[in-house]
């Protein structure tokens, strides 16, 4: 993890390389839940039967807004920024989806 002493030392990070989190597992009850959240329900994410007869790897994936949501999770591992009652999610500046997560 990076502990970084306060705000103005952000700088120093960019186009750095940071620790990695820990792994991930993606379950088929964590896809669930997010299609319950989202009211996204489309079949190549919850309908595992018919995944295993017309996906490629014969499995679900997850939703692209469930593998992005997981970026504050992920941050939390790498980085802390001492010396900061709060801050803010501003945005993903062209973030894409180009390889699918299936479930584990």
């Amino acid at each position: 993890m990076v502990i970084i002493q306060n705000p103005s030392e952000i700088k120093n990070y960019i186009n750095k390389p940071l620790t990695p989190s820990e792994w991930y597992h993606v379950t088929q009850e964590k896809i669930n839940k997010f299609a319950d959240a989202t009211s996204d329900h489309q079949w190549i994410h919850v309908d595992e039967e018919r995944a295993k007869k017309e996906m490629p790897e014969g499995k679900t994936i997850a939703h692209g807004y469930l593998t992005m949501s997981l970026a504050s999770q992920f941050f939390y591992e790498i980085i802390f920024i001492d010396n900061v009652q709060t801050f803010f999610n501003y945005g993903i500046n062209k973030a894409r989806f180009i390889s699918p997560v299936p479930v584990d």
